[in-house]
């Protein structure tokens, strides 16, 4: 049998004001946390809420501890992504810096050529969907668009 959900909620944090909340609520994000805290504030259990809110369960049960380290504000300011900073990169500031050079010289047609001549050059190995994020970080098209078919 599961441990029943206990939330020491603040004062303030009434069903009502809750729900004027989540009602005016603009962005998405910030009313579907909303909504969610409303219907537990309500007596709803986790996976009734998960269910109607389309929110899954473990990231309901983030939500609920970062409200209990910071309240309401706690939940509703943070944002998706924020202070992620994601894989580094697999290549240094100078070779970032050769590879955006030769891409204006024109040498690639594809992500393909791309990540071959990274290999060759460096010895560092992309696969076909990371180097993708690589490219859009140093602006670089594959395929130029002042080429003409040959």
């Amino acid at each position: 049998m599961a441990r029943p959900l206990v939330i020491k909620w603040e004062t303030e944090d009434t069903e009502q004001k809750l729900y004027k909340l989540f009602k005016s609520a603009k962005s998405v994000e910030k009313r579907k946390r909303l909504q969610a805290f409303w219907m537990l504030r309500q007596g709803k259990t986790l996976n009734n809420v998960s269910e109607v809110t389309g929110v899954g369960y473990r990231t309901l049960q983030r939500w609920i501890a970062w409200y209990r380290k910071g309240g309401l504000d706690s939940v509703i300011t943070r944002v998706r992504g924020y202070n992620s900073k994601g894989s580094p990169c697999k290549l240094s500031k100078e070779q970032q810096n050769l590879l955006v050079a030769e891409s204006k010289k024109g040498a690639f047609n594809t992500a393909n050529d791309i990540r071959r001549w990274v290999k060759k050059e460096f010895g560092v190995e992309y696969t076909y969907r990371g180097i993708y994020p690589l490219l859009r970080r140093l602006n670089i098209k594959s395929k130029s668009k002042n080429q003409t078919k040959v």
